[in-house]
């Protein structure tokens, strides 16, 4: 058994849950800081804890300042450190309180943020029906090029819109507006994959951000189902 020496003072548990933070959970501080401590989203993202007790806990929170004069080459952006600190309210009853309570404002602040507490930086692969549906869009935007592949006689008209004459023909006056609307579908759908999964979920690898892109404008609702499974096996891994 353990002598009562050997239990962790209040200062090493304290070290421990600030190094835990630090390391581990850097969104969850950037949160803090924007929803409890009310520090703008560009300040809040290097936001670290420093110090925690049972009532209160404090980040620093880097300050960036824009130079006095931006059309001086030679000025630049200035970086500087606030101190804030967030009572804890109820106060913990003992540091044991601190892994569920961190849990619990973390979750708050994130929803309030419009943030997800886990972090999804990968990218998954398309499957088979995934890569057809992204064949498929790419030979409607062929197709779509030119209205000579709606016209009677070709083979886009023959065999793709199996002859339909009335669907054809009105392809073949529209084929710009009707192309311009399907890419603006799918840029869109780009867009609303980025406010809802790259940036929700902290997403900072550069090369998984353009595949996802990529995959999104291509395919649209797979790629949006693909990261809903990595969200998913990251909530059952926690």
């Amino acid at each position: 058994m353990a002598s009562i020496r050997d239990a962790p003072t209040d200062a090493a548990v304290q070290q421990r849950i600030i190094r835990h933070m630090n390391a581990d959970h850097q969104n969850a501080l950037s949160a803090f800081a924007q929803y409890y401590a009310k520090v703008s989203s560009s300040n809040a993202t290097g936001a670290y804890m420093t110090n925690i007790n049972l009532s209160s806990l404090t980040l620093s929170v880097p300050l960036l300042h824009q130079p006095d004069n931006p059309m001086d080459q030679k000025s630049t952006t200035k970086h500087e450190a606030q101190s804030v600190t967030i009572i804890l309210d109820p106060p913990m009853k003992s540091y044991r309180d601190a892994r569920e309570r961190m849990a619990s404002m973390a979750k708050e602040a994130c929803a309030a943020c419009g943030v997800s507490e886990y972090v999804i930086n990968k990218y998954s692969a398309p499957r088979f029906i995934n890569i057809v549906i992204g064949c498929a869009f790419l030979f409607g935007l062929f197709a779509f090029s030119s209205s000579e592949h709606f016209a009677r006689g070709h083979w886009i008209r023959k065999y793709g819109l199996l002859n339909i004459a009335v669907f054809a023909d009105f392809l073949k006056k529209y084929n710009k507006q009707v192309g311009l609307f399907v890419v603006s579908v799918h840029l869109t759908e780009v867009a609303i994959f980025w406010r809802t999964r790259i940036w929700k979920y902290h997403m900072k690898s550069g090369k998984a951000r353009a595949l996802w892109s990529v995959d999104c404008f291509l395919e649209g609702f797979g790629a949006f189902k693909r990261f809903d499974e990595m969200v998913v096996k990251a909530k059952n891994h926690k």
